[in-house]
């Protein structure tokens, strides 16, 4: 069964909501697949070639549909303060501005994204050390070209979404 479930999440005081999606049995297998306007995908993709050679990174926002698609339909720029071509650290401030307009426009925060300036789109070391259960993070790789891959971390391993641009 596939569980709604609202968490809390603290930065500078506020408590913000944060929308994960559980995995239980057989409906993980519908939860694969990440349904983003080219448009935004492109916004994302431009983010990430704009703060090169450092990670771009930010939060996405949008809602499940009843056919287990993630529909994204906002993604906010947050600043990277770990300034680095290796990991990212989302300051704080932005973070709760995102968590505010997504709230205001009814919509939940679904997962982030973040580029790898220098490797594969695909969660690193850092990445898995970092992630939240049923969280959904969004990779660009910029090494060879622009590659975007999905996934969603299940608390044991990454699994990969395919990602759908309409």
């Amino acid at each position: 069964m596939l569980m709604k479930r609202p968490l809390l999440f603290r930065a500078n005081n506020p408590y913000m909501r944060l929308t994960v999606y559980e995995l239980k049995g057989s409906e993980e297998a519908c939860m694969r697949r990440i349904v983003i306007p080219r448009e935004l995908l492109k916004r994302i993709i431009d983010h990430a070639r704009e703060e090169f050679p450092k990670e771009a990174c930010g939060l996405l926002a949008g809602w499940k549909e009843k056919n287990g698609d993630i529909v994204v339909k906002e993604a906010y720029r947050t600043k990277n303060i770990a300034d680095s071509p290796h990991r990212y650290e989302m300051e704080p401030r932005s973070m709760y501005e995102a968590f505010l307009d997504a709230d205001s426009k009814g919509i939940d925060i679904l997962g982030a994204y973040h580029s790898h300036p220098y490797g594969e789109p695909e969660p690193s070391a850092y990445d898995e050390e970092r992630a939240h259960p049923g969280f959904i993070y969004l990779i660009v790789g910029l090494e060879c070209g622009e590659k975007v891959r999905a996934f969603i971390w299940d608390g044991k391993n990454f699994e990969e979404m395919e990602v759908f641009t309409t």
